[in-house]
């Protein structure tokens, strides 16, 4: 049997879609495609009205690519408004792009906010133990990690979540 890629997760943090305080901006009933920069700035709005500012903007790389995509009615890439310029983008595989929205299964979420105010709260320092016992019989070797961490916002308002949206 192969051991590799089996995992034992007790716990995971809700993250940041699921802080209570969390703006959001939704992408409409049944989702709809990212065309121009409207929703990005209106989670923007939604953050700077929170008395915070958007340091990054976190999604999954379909949605940056539709983003960095974005062209005007002649196909010329159309530039970033200044309030988003300088705001670096950031994918990740960790959005997930299977969520539902209204009709659409393959909807995802893009995240915008002040990420200095999301604190990781360490209880327990990082143990691994070799497990030789378990594996002997086939030559093998086990790990056993245990980590107590959580996650919180020091303002969840200085986040907000654009959802919705489809390819």
């Amino acid at each position: 049997m192969n051991m590799r890629n089996q995992y034992l997760v007790f716990f995971r943090p809700v993250g940041i879609s699921n802080f209570a305080g969390v703006n959001s901006v939704s992408m409409g009933t049944n989702g709809a495609q990212v065309t121009n920069y409207s929703n990005v700035l209106d989670a923007v709005y939604q953050v700077e009205s929170n008395n915070a500012s958007v340091n990054s903007i976190i999604a999954n790389p379909r949605t940056t690519r539709t983003i960095n995509g974005i062209v005007d009615s002649t196909g010329q890439p159309l530039r970033r408004p200044d309030s988003l310029a300088s705001v670096p983008f950031r994918s990740t595989t960790g959005v997930p792009i299977n969520q539902t929205q209204g009709s659409a299964n393959n909807a995802s979420t893009l995240f915008a906010g002040d990420f200095s105010r999301l604190w990781f709260g360490i209880r327990t320092s990082l143990r691994v133990e070799l497990l030789k016992e378990t594996y002997a019989g086939n030559l093998q070797y086990g790990f056993l990690a245990y980590l107590r961490a959580d996650v919180q916002a020091s303002h969840e308002n200085a986040f907000c979540k654009v959802v919705g949206i489809i390819p």
